[in-house]
């Protein structure tokens, strides 16, 4: 597989990921902190990761940065959370 291809399925992911994220966060009600930091921790893990295993360019770097706003920002700003809506209630986040 190409290493372009790569790249964007793991920007795409860690965009998802985010945005799961975010739908938990606009759920009502809420989950509970434990299970919210146990999600945003694992997120940032996989984050720090990403830029370890696949860091060094900075091009790449930013785009993950990119992605990871991307999937907080977009689901407050188009006002809705169905791209992570699913991940979301998959985890238990909802």
């Amino acid at each position: 597989m190409p290493g372009w291809i790569l790249d964007v399925l793991v920007l795409a992911t860690l965009a998802t990921l985010a945005a799961a994220l975010t739908a938990g966060l606009q759920a009502d009600p809420r989950p509970s902190l434990r299970v919210t930091l146990a999600y945003g921790g694992g997120l940032i893990l996989v984050f720090v990761l990403l830029v370890h295993w696949r860091g060094g360019t900075q091009l790449f770097d930013r785009c993950v940065s990119g992605a990871m706003i991307a999937g907080f920002g977009l689901p407050w700003v188009i006002g809705t959370d169905v791209w992570g809506r699913w991940l979301a209630e998959a985890v238990g986040l909802l």
